[in-house]
């Protein structure tokens, strides 16, 4: 079942100060950036162990201080059960 991603394509280069997930069952997430034209050359730039939150939606915050990338790859390495979702990404941040 694992890992499970997903990528994100900007279009133009974003300096990203914040991304703020909400997901369920997720325990384990990586997310990589890249600044390249195309979705390659990947770098790992957060992960985080998500708490397990039976029966409602996991919130999690990840600052990045200004991080630019053209692509984000979120991969998802781990569930709490077979079934995993996310529900909503945001990103902040400046072109």
């Amino acid at each position: 079942m694992f890992p499970q991603e997903f990528i994100f394509r900007f279009t133009d280069t974003v300096k990203m100060s914040l991304i703020n997930i909400h997901s369920y069952n997720v325990k384990n997430l990586r997310i990589e950036k890249s600044t390249s034209s195309d979705a390659t050359d990947f770098e790992v730039i957060a992960q985080k162990e998500f708490e397990h939150t039976e029966g409602h939606l996991q919130e999690n915050d990840f600052s990045l201080s200004g991080t630019t990338a053209t692509h984000l790859r979120f991969i998802i390495t781990s569930g709490y059960d077979h079934f995993v979702s996310v529900h909503r990404v945001a990103i902040e941040g400046t072109r």
